[in-house]
């Protein structure tokens, strides 16, 4: 757990995708996917809402074979054997009341994402919403982290995630994740993180306030 990995491994990303993707199935999600064709061949910061503590374990099975690692809070490195495969797969550990350490730790991720070593996944919320119908205020600060790297960032919505603990064991939840949208480092670089959020912001309030629809996979 003390040591720091140079790279990612796409040996043990795969290995802990599967792990998550079987997870949520014995948890009772059934995940419909849209969109995952706009995802870029390049590496990436993905931000999305965050409904449930389901979220990272769902995204994680379904971009298994895309190298993504998390900003995490400190309490999810706790974990028996998951924080394991967290600290392997590069997940980065975030504590939320110092305020040196969050930039260095976005800095870091900016490096592995510029770098090509593998993307990135964080939630700009900050922490769970119990609204599914809307957003919390964004903490604009994570957008430098694509600033940085010089990379896109991916707008991703869930939905359903926060319904699967009240429903096992004994019903299963249709949960979606969709890619909404894709934002190039082109239509960013001269922006504040403020004016980033706001674009942000707007792709996943409109995608929230959206009919949920099509076939479970």
């Amino acid at each position: 757990m003390k040591r720091e990995y140079a790279s990612f491994s796409r040996f043990y990303g795969v290995l802990f995708g599967l792990i998550m993707e079987y997870a949520a199935c014995l948890a009772g999600a059934r995940v419909r996917v849209v969109g995952k064709d706009k995802l870029p061949k390049r590496r990436f910061l993905l931000v999305s809402n965050h409904l449930s503590n389901f979220d990272p374990i769902v995204t994680a099975g379904e971009l298994k074979s895309h190298s993504l690692a998390y900003i995490s809070k400190g309490g999810n490195f706790g974990i028996p054997m998951g924080r394991r495969y967290m600290k392997r797969c590069r997940y980065l550990m975030l504590d939320r009341d110092d305020t040196r350490s969050g930039i260095n730790i976005m800095k870091k991720a900016a490096e592995m994402i510029e770098s090509g070593d593998c993307s990135v996944g964080v939630y700009p919320e900050g922490t769970r919403n119990f609204n599914a119908d809307g957003l919390l205020e964004f903490r604009p600060g994570c957008f430098k982290i694509a600033l940085w790297a010089k990379c896109p960032i991916v707008v991703e919505i869930v939905k359903g995630t926060q319904n699967i603990h009240k429903r096992f064991p004994l019903r299963r939840t249709k949960v979606t994740v969709e890619f909404a949208g894709v934002i190039d480092y082109e239509e960013i670089k001269d922006k504040k993180t403020q004016e980033i959020a706001r674009m942000v912001r707007e792709i996943m309030l409109g995608k929230i306030q959206e009919k949920a629809g099509g076939m479970c996979k």
